[in-house]
């Protein structure tokens, strides 16, 4: 009677153990993803012109001609201490992104919960007038759903391009689909 109720017992212990490894690891969750703005517009040729200032030119001439009266050494020094914020050029909206060569940025992803580690990576990109493959090969995605385009994007036909994602954990996998558009001016 005792080896039977240990035979059982071994049974039963057995079963149970091999049941816990059907059990998948965490959650993802993803009905609530979005990009709040879910549109990024960026430019292929970047406008990177600049001009003289005319305020700049009007406080150099009082440099040059004040400047030992208050204790500078050169004109230069005047215009920094007295005009900080004074540019000697009036530059277009896309100069530093040019000059520091910063990329083009989307937001991050919202809505999405989950065990981390958690992926995202693109799963397709749809467009009716621009090239698809030449987006691909430059679009990359960060892993908070970020999306990343190099500065110089005058590869990339004018068009709009629709992104869906693939988001994923250990065990689990979703597709946000038609999630982020990128509109080429």
């Amino acid at each position: 009677m005792m080896k039977t109720f240990i035979l059982l017992i071994g049974i039963l212990a057995s079963i149970s153990m091999a049941s816990c490894h059907d059990i998948t690891v965490g959650y993802l969750s993803t009905e609530n993803a979005s990009y709040d703005p879910d549109t990024l517009e960026i430019r292929r040729e970047l406008m990177i012109d600049s001009t003289k200032n005319p305020q700049w030119e009007r406080y150099w001439g009082w440099a040059e001609r004040d400047y030992l009266i208050f204790g500078f050494s050169s004109p230069e020094e005047y215009m920094s201490a007295m005009f900080p914020k004074v540019q000697q050029w009036n530059y277009s909206e896309d100069y530093e992104r040019w000059k520091l060569q910063i990329p083009w940025l989307s937001t991050k992803i919202q809505g999405v919960k989950g065990t981390q580690q958690i992926y995202v990576r693109i799963k397709d990109i749809k467009s009716s007038d621009g090239d698809v493959e030449i987006m691909q090969q430059l679009l990359t995605v960060r892993g908070d759903g970020m999306f990343k385009l190099p500065p110089d994007a005058s590869s990339i036909p004018v068009g709009r391009y629709v992104i869906s994602l693939n988001i994923s954990n250990e065990g689990y996998s979703h597709d946000v689909d038609d999630v982020f558009t990128i509109i080429v001016k």
